[in-house]
């Protein structure tokens, strides 16, 4: 680097040009732009339960959530 000084500076040079033209091209924002109104959840019991057990309490919370009116608009499939 010491013994060519012009191509070291042109290397940065492009370097930080890149880096603008990254920083003005690539979409910012980790959240959408658009809520399409997707939930997804997740059951978990205790351990010693049993297939039966958890299967009537999944069936509890679902017809929870089914005849809660705020949950209009959810879809089961």
């Amino acid at each position: 680097m010491l013994r060519h000084p012009a191509i070291t500076l042109g290397v940065l040079v492009a370097t930080i040009a890149a880096t603008l033209w990254l920083f003005v091209g690539v979409p910012k924002g980790f959240f959408p732009e658009q809520d399409n109104g997707t939930i997804f959840g997740g059951m978990q019991g205790p351990q010693d339960s049993s297939f039966q057990a958890m299967q009537a309490a999944a069936l509890r919370v679902s017809e929870t959530i089914k005849n809660d009116p705020a949950a209009g608009l959810f879809t089961w499939r």
